[in-house]
């Protein structure tokens, strides 16, 4: 009895190994797929695509997808068009979602002309027209107080029909041109477009005769000793997903000071949050944050501290795929973004990593040839805010909040 009780134990054991190594080799196996964008959710298409000894190329709508890829891996993004490499380091996720540089083609946009009673920016007012779907199509526009027609294109990701509203604020300033007063407010709703069309349409005085009323959002910014706050702006946003540009367009005024208040609409019959943009400057780094404040609450945030660069030392010789680069963590929740600028070649590298340090291990295969004799330059950015990096290559879309912090610029130059 004895023996056929230790069999079963050993039997139990062994079936026991043999499922847990079946669900490992299921975790740490499979197919990668996803989409490539440039800043503003536009496609990016026929780029290459390397993971390991596999290579694909993106598609129109900038997807792409690469069988059997072992745990973790990394990913090399090639646009050489634009001169541009972007690797991402160790990766465990089977869904990617990418946004690159800020290039636009306009191909994908349709144009809005709105027109507004000859009364509405009269007595000083200024305005806004916003078109959103509620997710990543979100294009903003000042109304023009020259002409009774604003005209304004609208960003798509492709060819396909959109449907989403169109908002109208206008809005009244002081003598530091900060909001004031909010006293229009319009909306039409079920509006679809296509890109590559022009659409028109008009706001009569019964439409925009709701007067939204105001209150004041305030908040405090801790900054860091020798940092000076440079910028500063808030946004109504009526999506939750992240916006990219903070501009002209969808700015709607100053947040600036340590103690700051804003002026918010209420009563508006379509939710929305607002985020203040704060940026600060030192002479050689930069600290910047886009985060949400709300009513009745402290809205206290903390400036993120960069990262600072320790190897190798500025001007640095001779430096090979041997030489640890190397940076101090910084502050904040985030993942690191590499700028290596081939001064030689003007070519643009950039590394995403969770790691403070890197080599140059690979370079000459990343699709621009050897990079020995050259120039570069280099920088590293902090991007928060994300816990890993899966967390970064599939929810940076959906990260509204975000921050940013730069370290200094350093030089080197590659052995001969």
């Amino acid at each position: 009895m004895k023996t056929k009780s230790i069999l079963s134990i050993l039997t139990a054991v062994i079936l026991s190994v043999l499922f847990f190594s079946c669900d490992n080799n299921m975790v740490n196996y499979s197919d990668v797929s996803g989409k490539i964008y440039y800043g503003n959710y536009y496609p990016a298409a026929n780029l290459k695509i390397t993971i390991g000894d596999a290579v694909t190329k993106t598609a129109n709508d900038g997807s792409f997808k690469i069988p059997n890829v072992s745990y973790p891996y990394n990913i090399n993004i090639l646009d050489s068009a634009r001169g541009n490499v972007y690797i991402f380091k160790k990766l465990s996720t089977d869904k990617i979602n990418f946004t690159l540089d800020n290039y636009t083609s306009g191909y994908f946009s349709a144009t809005i002309k709105v027109k507004v009673p000859d009364s509405l920016m009269t007595n000083g007012k200024k305005g806004k027209l916003i078109f959103t779907d509620g997710q990543y199509v979100n294009s903003y526009a000042n109304i023009s107080t020259l002409s009774p027609t604003s005209m304004f294109d609208v960003g798509l990701q492709d060819i396909n029909p959109v449907t989403g509203k169109l908002i109208l604020l206008a809005y009244k300033l002081n003598s530091f041109g900060n909001i004031y007063s909010y006293e229009n407010f319009g909306l039409k709703t079920d509006i679809s477009i296509n890109a590559g069309l022009i659409y028109n349409i008009t706001f009569d005085s019964s439409e925009i005769a709701f007067d939204p009323g105001e209150e004041i959002i305030s908040g405090t910014v801790i900054p860091t000793p020798e940092y000076n706050e440079t910028g500063s702006e808030f946004v109504l946003s009526f999506t939750g997903k992240q916006i990219h540009d903070i501009n002209g367009s969808n700015s709607f005024g100053g947040a600036s000071g340590i103690l700051y208040d804003l002026i918010v609409p209420t009563g508006l019959p379509v939710p929305y949050t607002t985020y203040v943009l704060k940026e600060f400057w030192n002479g050689q780094n930069y600290s910047g944050e886009f985060f949400p404040v709300y009513l009745n609450s402290p809205n206290t945030y903390e400036m993120k501290l960069p990262p600072e660069l320790i190897t190798p030392e500025n001007n640095a010789a001779n430096v090979n795929d041997a030489v640890m680069f190397s940076f101090s963590e910084g502050t904040g929740k985030g993942i690191f973004e590499i700028f290596l600028y081939d001064r030689s070649n003007n070519i643009h590298y950039r590394i995403f990593t969770a790691s403070n340090n890197f080599t140059l291990k690979d370079f000459d295969q990343s699709g621009f040839g050897s990079v020995s004799n050259h120039e570069f330059e280099w920088i590293v950015k902090k991007a928060g805010v994300y816990n890993s990096m899966n967390e970064f290559a599939g929810n940076q879309f959906n990260n509204a909040n975000w921050f940013s912090s730069t370290s200094e610029y350093r030089r080197f130059y590659t052995q001969p």
